[in-house]
């Protein structure tokens, strides 16, 4: 067996089981996406600071806390990963409680999801379309906003080991899983020390191998945004599913 379907179908079982969800909290983005503004003046702790918290389980709820307390976030995203169609992504999350989303793919964007206002969308502004999600859809945008809110409960399926210091202001928290998730042997979370933002994140599979690789970076908060940002422009044609992947006209 290749190493690439090795890596499919590892990673397959994996996000059946709920690591999707956090790897979307940590990126976008959806994939993850952990947004915020980076302190500008973070310093290296010092190594007392390492050894009061040698597993870096006080650096990782220090990075639940700053998520939880966040009213607007934005961050340009990269990830990488063999569950993907396309093997990277870039783009850019914008989140705004409550239950506001918007993840942008590509610069310019491509593709675009939008939740909240009227409905949740996935708008093609080359095309000037959207399909409006239905609630019973397996899979909306709101759903990333709904992790981010609730990242304790996806981070109860690891537990932290070991921290290291990397300078710069940064440290990192190597996690094993402490629940059910098969083929993966390691999580690895990059955080800014003082601020608590997440920058890198590394999901390991039983080779050591990379099955995603989360990058943020840009980060800002408390952004204002004009009207209308979290839904399709007013020209655009929405299309409606009757069913999911069976999309008809339908009138806004």
């Amino acid at each position: 067996m290749t190493q690439d379907l090795r890596c499919s179908l590892r990673a397959h079982r994996t996000w059946s089981l709920g690591l999707a969800g956090l790897l979307v909290v940590l990126a976008l983005w959806l994939a993850m996406p952990a947004l915020a503004q980076t302190a500008a003046s973070a310093q290296p702790a010092s190594s007392g600071t390492a050894q009061a918290d040698p597993t870096g389980a006080a650096l990782l709820d220090r990075m639940v806390v700053a998520y939880e307390s966040a009213e607007r976030l934005s961050a340009d995203f990269f990830v990488e990963s063999c569950v993907l169609t396309e093997n990277t992504i870039k783009g850019h999350v914008d989140l705004e409680r409550p239950r506001r989303l918007r993840v942008e793919f590509g610069t310019p964007p491509q593709k675009v999801y939008m939740a909240g206002g009227e409905g949740q969308f996935e708008y093609f502004p080359n095309e000037g379309k959207a399909y409006r999600y239905r609630d019973d859809t397996s899979f909306r945008p709101a759903q990333a906003y709904e992790i981010f809110l609730g990242m304790r409960r996806y981070l109860a399926y690891l537990r932290p080991t070991a921290r290291e210091e990397l300078g710069n202001g940064l440290a990192r928290v190597r996690l094993v899983p402490a629940d059910s998730l098969p083929y993966v042997t390691e999580v690895v979370f990059d955080i800014e020390e003082e601020s608590g933002w997440l920058r890198r994140a590394v999901v390991k599979d039983a080779d050591g191998a990379r099955l995603a690789v989360i990058e943020l970076e840009g980060y800002r908060r408390g952004a204002q945004w004009p009207e209308g940002y979290f839904e399709p422009p007013s020209d655009a044609r929405i299309y409606t599913p009757m069913v999911e992947r069976d999309f008809l006209n339908s009138d806004r």
